[in-house]
């Protein structure tokens, strides 16, 4: 469920984003612009602690009970990219949890920017998907004295991650009632060991306020056309990692990569290219096993591979998945395939921030933060 999930979110992670010069207009189709207004939530959250791992077990000992208060704006559609998405909502919210076991778990707590994709939007009725995310604040982390059963979660600070399926009714022109099924997450992407992350499913009911009628609408659009030339660049990052046992050392992380993307939709973009990895604790773990002959050359650890990625745009901001494959690995433990999740936002149209983790399928390798030149104008 676990490996599911982050292949699910980090797909569909939106969170805000700006007019791109590269879009083009046509005047060719006549559509319908929402006009822009406010909206205030509240709800309720039911649920349960998934034990993705036998490990955790133990820790499950009753029912999640939360609350969730967000507040944001319904896009007009003046900009480009909003269209492409069918006018999403964005906005903040903030999150409070019960996690079941006061004793070990505690409280989780997260401040998060959200972005609402409608599906279905009628007159009465609307269903959509709600992503967010955003630091997250654990009670009750693991403890080597007071807490070394909590085998879930080894910092108070985490990123928490929501992804909330939605289905609302219209009771007035600017009330709704509002039910759906939502999926939440801490981790610290091992940046401080023991790191299962806390997972959970609730059901939610709630009651949503909007400062204009969302039925209202303006009669104008345009048809967009985007350009489907190729990107080609460069990026680099540092992260940081713990390992077992709890408490022990950090180690420095570096990844280079380059790559050719290039747009298949309004929506997308696909690419490839070269990986190269350092990661420091490979050493440490590498020597501490006895079956293997001890290694005293770290340039030997350092790895070489090739991703396909999947980038998701709007405007200025992208969500990322890279799927890579290891060509030179001397650390045969962590398998033959990579995974990377990150977000890249373009400070001007040539160079961006990226913030992202690495993983081998389900298990968290570490987060980083780098930097990148788009040798080509963004598109």
């Amino acid at each position: 469920m676990r490996r599911a999930f982050k292949y699910i979110v980090f797909i569909i992670y939106c969170f805000q984003s700006a007019l791109t010069a590269n879009y083009v207009f046509a005047q060719s189709e006549i559509g319908d612009l929402y006009l822009p207004g406010y909206r205030a939530s509240a709800r309720l959250h039911y649920g349960t602690i998934l034990s993705h791992r036998e490990s955790m077990t133990h820790l499950i000992k009753g029912r999640v009970t939360g609350l969730d208060f967000t507040y944001g704006k319904q896009t007009s559609g003046i900009k480009p990219w909003q269209q492409v998405f069918n006018y999403p909502a964005m906005g903040l919210g903030l999150y409070h949890s019960f996690l079941g076991n006061p004793g070990q778990l505690g409280t989780g707590t997260a401040v998060y920017g959200y972005m609402f994709f409608p599906l279905i939007t009628k007159d009465k009725f609307w269903f959509r998907y709600r992503w967010g995310t955003g630091p997250g604040y654990i009670s009750k982390p693991f403890d080597r004295v007071d807490n070394y059963k909590n085998t879930a979660i080894g910092s108070k600070i985490n990123l928490f991650a929501n992804l909330l399926f939605e289905t609302g009714f219209k009771i007035s022109d600017h009330l709704q009632l509002t039910a759906g099924l939502g999926y939440s997450h801490f981790s610290n992407a091992a940046v401080k060991t023991p790191n299962l992350g806390i997972n959970m499913t609730t059901l939610a009911l709630g009651i949503s306020y909007n400062t204009v009628d969302l039925g209202r609408h303006l009669a104008k659009d345009t048809a967009l056309f985007l350009s489907r030339k190729f990107d080609f660049f460069v990026y680099g990052a540092l992260g940081l990692k713990e390992v077992m046992p709890a408490g022990g050392n950090k180690y420095g992380v570096v990844h280079f990569f380059s790559e050719a993307a290039r747009r298949v939709g309004n929506r997308r973009k696909i690419g490839v290219g070269p990986d190269i990895f350092y990661d420091d604790s490979d050493f440490k773990e590498y020597n501490s096993d006895t079956v293997n002959i001890p290694a005293e050359n770290r340039p030997e650890f350092i790895k070489m591979g090739v991703h396909i990625s999947h980038e998701l745009v709007l405007g200025r901001l992208s969500a990322i998945v890279h799927i890579g494959v290891y060509l030179h690995n001397i650390y045969k433990s962590d398998g033959l395939f990579y995974h990377r999740f990150g977000y890249r936002y373009y400070i001007t149209d040539h160079l961006f921030i990226d913030a992202g983790f690495k993983t081998h399928w389900a298990v968290a390798k570490n987060i980083e933060f780098g930097v990148g030149y788009n040798f080509n104008k963004r598109s």
